[in-house]
């Protein structure tokens, strides 16, 4: 997660995004898309996308024009991008209503372990998976030593267990009590050296929903808002059997359960899994896209990332998500035999012929392929 100094790690960089260019793909990053248009009224035509340049002095604005448009920015990215489509710009006025709902965290909650006296921060990042129930599961999580980022960005406190106000009291009450641990668990300075985070992910179902509406405190502009209506499964930031697993494994290690300040503040979960929001179905009744991932009412508007994802896993869902675009790609035709004929085959287990010479790095194939 923090880099690979043997130049080992398997990033988009030295896959997907590697063999794409090395079949004509164009690659603009600092870019950001900020309104796609139809050119007639399905989309068959094409579309005009304006880009935006995000980096440099003289940013710049420009159009391009596309046979079709794919997303795959991310729930955070792609939902609001056709939100903002539909709802503000006008442009894709016929997408489906249920655009936006039923957004799902991988019922996700993140608890640590701290202060244990040993040494945990040698080894994979990642590199145990339990599951502690029917529909929890957790991963233990170490950084190096000196990468205690994390325990700054999210501040973790002795476990507090429960549910709302409640809980917040029990946290203050427990501080006042104990202030001294409070404050070791806290400290962020050498954490990652002897403290792990677990991150707890459920299969059960509860979900948000994005809509773009206008905040209480936003007089005369409308953004994107989450929101939970009535019936909804609330978001929870306490599961039991996770909390349970924690103080067992704390136990072991000789340190301190924790649980996450903001999620005892602020009510709301953390999630590194966000999913769902661009619901797969027959029709735009039921659905925003087909198992293409082509979006209802359009041609050639496809969205291939983890908002197409129906439910919560409970699980990673890189994978999943990966399967999904693939297979949804592999229902593409090819427009003509010609242009079939260009496309170079990929076998991510080997490089092409003839190119390992042209890799960094001399020596035997396992090291060619080790800097490719």
């Amino acid at each position: 997660m923090l880099g690979c100094r043997s130049n080992a790690k398997n990033t988009l960089m030295k896959n997907y995004l590697y063999f794409a260019e090395r079949n004509g793909v164009e690659i603009r990053p600092s870019s950001e898309v900020v309104k796609i248009t139809p050119l007639n009224e399905d989309g068959s035509a094409g579309y005009e996308v304006i880009v935006k340049e995000t980096l440099g002095k003289n940013v710049r604005q420009y159009s391009l024009r596309s046979r079709g448009v794919v997303l795959s920015a991310g729930v955070m990215g792609t939902v609001p991008m056709l939100l903002k489509m539909r709802d503000q710009h006008k442009t894709l006025p016929n997408i489906s209503s249920l655009l936006g709902q039923e957004v799902r965290t991988n019922s996700e909650t993140l608890t640590t372990v701290n202060n244990t006296g040993k040494k945990l921060d040698d080894g994979v990042a990642i590199s145990s998976f339990i599951s502690v129930d029917a529909d929890t599961n957790i991963e233990v999580t170490r950084f190096p030593e000196g990468a205690d980022a994390s325990w700054i960005y999210i501040p973790y406190v002795p476990m507090v267990t429960g549910q709302g106000f409640m809980r917040f009291m029990k946290f203050v009450f427990n501080t006042l009590l104990h202030p001294l641990k409070t404050f070791k668990v806290l400290r962020y300075k050498g954490k990652a050296k002897d403290s792990i985070i677990l991150l707890v992910m459920q299969k059960s179902e509860a979900f948000i929903h994005f809509e773009w509406r206008r905040k209480w405190y936003r007089l005369f502009k409308n953004s994107i808002t989450a929101v939970q209506k009535e019936g909804d499964t609330p978001l929870t930031v306490s599961f039991p059997a996770a909390e349970e697993a924690t103080k067992m494994i704390a136990q072991k290690l000789g340190g301190e359960p924790g649980s996450a300040l903001t999620e005892i503040l602020l009510g709301t979960p953390t999630t590194a899994h966000i999913m769902s929001g661009v619901a797969m179905g027959n029709d735009k009744s039921n659905g925003v896209v087909d198992f293409t991932g082509q979006v209802f009412g359009y041609q050639n508007l496809r969205v291939l990332d983890g908002s197409i994802v129906p439910g919560n896993l409970g699980v990673n869902p890189s994978l999943t998500i990966t399967a999904l675009s693939e297979f949804a790609m592999s229902q593409i035709p090819v427009f003509s035999a010609e242009r079939a004929a260009k496309i170079q085959r990929i076998e991510f287990s080997r490089p092409l012929e003839g190119q390992v010479s042209d890799l960094k790095g001399t020596g035997d194939l396992a090291s060619a392929l080790s800097n490719a």
